[in-house]
């Protein structure tokens, strides 16, 4: 996110121009998803689930709050390189951006949330994402931190706020690549029980690359794993794929829920015939 040396080095200047037009792109995208997933939903052919008005809020819920940071994303630009030009700590473009750093926390939080859930789903099972859970209550805590700090207009990438929010997207980004490991490897499993037991044939309409990079919206975790390395490594791209990351947490959950209002998703009555075909099945 802009900080002063990202308004005053070249490097810091260019990676925030890249990031700035590259979230408006990806915002684009985000937009197009939830639309479609609205009108997939709203179908009157479709038949309803109990699940759906969940899932519709939390698109809802995710779209509206993505688009209050991008509109602060636009605000802090225009402060930090228009109105507030002069001033050699550019107040006002910091405080645009505690603002939108809680808007990222609190989308996080919501991403990583319904990840959990999808992997509970997956291994139906709740002792599975019991430390998936335990880890969202770290960043939770670490969240709340971040989300006074912003009420105090502090900035979280200067000094010993750093320390806490580096703190929060270890765990965080932790999380998220854990969850999906989980998924993937439950889901590959499931595929080659299937194809063991049932054959190709049947096996082939569940499992796809493409189901597998949604289920286990593994571009939301390459992107914070990416996020993670250049906040280490200091480098200035930081700014640049923290804007993508920011999307990403958006844009992943919302071609999951598509998927689910589509009716190509996993269920729990998916996998419920698969845990009992583990139990039964002989041994070879």
């Amino acid at each position: 996110m802009p900080t002063d040396k990202a308004f005053s080095s070249f490097s810091g200047q260019l990676a925030l121009y890249v990031g700035v037009h590259l979230c408006n792109i990806l915002y684009g995208v985000e937009m197009y998803l939830y639309f479609k997933t609205m009108y997939t939903f709203l179908d009157s052919r479709r038949a309803r689930r109990k699940s759906d008005k969940f899932y519709a809020l939390f698109s809802t819920v995710v779209f509206f709050l993505v688009t209050i940071f991008v509109a602060l994303d636009w605000m802090i630009n225009e402060a930090g390189w228009l109105a507030d030009q002069n001033h050699p700590l550019r107040r006002v473009s910091f405080a645009y951006l505690d603002f939108a750093a809680s808007i990222c926390t609190t989308l996080q939080l919501l991403t990583d949330g319904l990840m959990i859930y999808r992997c509970r789903i997956v291994w139906n099972s709740l002792r599975a994402v019991t430390i998936p859970f335990i880890l969202w209550l770290a960043t939770l805590a670490l969240g709340m931190f971040i989300w006074i700090r912003s009420v105090t207009f502090t900035n979280h990438f200067e000094k010993e706020p750093a320390k806490i929010t580096l703190a929060y997207y270890t765990i965080s980004v932790s999380l998220t690549a854990i969850l999906t490991c989980m998924i993937c490897g439950r889901l590959v499993y499931y595929a080659r029980l299937m194809k063991k037991h049932l054959g190709q044939e049947h096996a082939a309409p569940y499992f796809s690359i493409v189901m597998l990079l949604v289920e286990s919206m593994l571009p939301f975790s390459l992107a914070g794993i990416t996020l993670l390395v250049s906040f280490l490594a200091g480098s200035p791209a930081d700014v640049t794929i923290l804007h993508v990351f920011t999307l990403m947490m958006c844009i992943s959950p919302q071609m999951l829920i598509l998927r689910v209002a589509a009716g190509r998703i996993w269920r729990e009555e998916s996998v419920e015939p698969l845990q009992s075909l583990i139990i039964f099945a002989p041994e070879a």
